[in-house]
C-alpha cells in the first residue's frame, strides 16, 4: 500500500497526473484574460475578454469567433466627433433598451459588455466617462 501512494503522489509532482472535469469548475480567486488593444476593428473572442479601442476613425466593429456563453468587454476611447456600429454575422446583437447605443465624444470613453446567449449576443453600455 505505501509504495502505490508513493507513486501516486511522484506521479502528481512531476506533472503526469490529470483530473478532469465534465461538469463545473469551481475556483476561488480570480480567472482573468490579458488586455487586448485593437489594432483593427475585428473583435475576436477567442483573444481575450478585454478590449480596448481609442477612435481615429468612424469605427465598425466586427465580432468574430463568438461562442454561447462567452462574454467580452470593450472599452472605446473617441477623442474627437467618431462614430461607433457593431456587426456579426455569427449572432444578432441586441441591446439593452432596444437601441443601439451612440458612442460619446469630446474626449471620452464608453465601456460595451456583451454576452451571448441562446444565438443571440445581449449589449450593455456605460457612456461618458
Amino acid at each position: 500500500m505505501k509504495q502505490t501512494i508513493m507513486f501516486l503522489t511522484l506521479f502528481s509532482v512531476i506533472g503526469l497526473a490529470q483530473e478532469f472535469h465534465t461538469t463545473s469548475i469551481k475556483t476561488t480567486g480570480r480567472i482573468y484574460a490579458t488586455q487586448d488593444t485593437l489594432l483593427s476593428t475585428t473583435i475576436d473572442w477567442n483573444n481575450g475578454n478585454c478590449k480596448i479601442k481609442s477612435l481615429t476613425a468612424n469605427t465598425t466593429f466586427n465580432m468574430t469567433n463568438t461562442v454561447n456563453g462567452a462574454q467580452i468587454t470593450v472599452v472605446v476611447y473617441n477623442s474627437s466627433t467618431y462614430t461607433v456600429a457593431w456587426n456579426c454575422t455569427e449572432a444578432t446583437i441586441v441591446w439593452s433598451g432596444g437601441t443601439t447605443p451612440t458612442q460619446t465624444t469630446g474626449g471620452k470613453t464608453d465601456i460595451y459588455s456583451f454576452i451571448r446567449a441562446g444565438g443571440k449576443i445581449y449589449g450593455t453600455f456605460i457612456q461618458n466617462f
